[in-house]
């Protein structure tokens, strides 16, 4: 388990060096970025064991959280320092992919 926490961050962090790239090659990093949530969080379809799933959730809503997470109006273990590393803009798109992997799931949690 510790393993792919290790391997989840160091994809946010890669994906997070975006910086001046076009837009297709920022597209394959927020789907990395995606992907790396998912070490941790449930895969659409499957059920999660204690932490949110993203099912049917809104991009809106996850970028939200995302949000506050960064700005610590929200607490969590590792999500304030994970989301400090992506610009609003960034969590807005990750939230994007996230709430299409999830269009056709059940209810959001939490």
């Amino acid at each position: 388990k510790l393993r792919n926490m290790g391997c989840s961050l160091l994809l946010f962090a890669s994906a997070s060096a975006a910086g001046d790239m076009q837009e297709n090659e920022l597209d394959t990093a927020t789907a990395v970025s995606v992907q790396a949530c998912y070490g941790c969080h449930a895969h659409p379809g499957t059920e999660a064991s204690g932490l949110i799933t993203f099912s049917a959730c809104s991009a809106l809503d996850i970028a939200n959280k995302l949000k506050a997470f960064r700005s610590d109006e929200l607490s969590g273990t590792v999500m304030n320092r994970i989301s400090r590393g992506y610009t609003p803009a960034e969590l807005e798109k990750i939230a994007a992919q996230m709430a299409g992997l999830a269009a056709n799931e059940a209810p959001c949690s939490r």
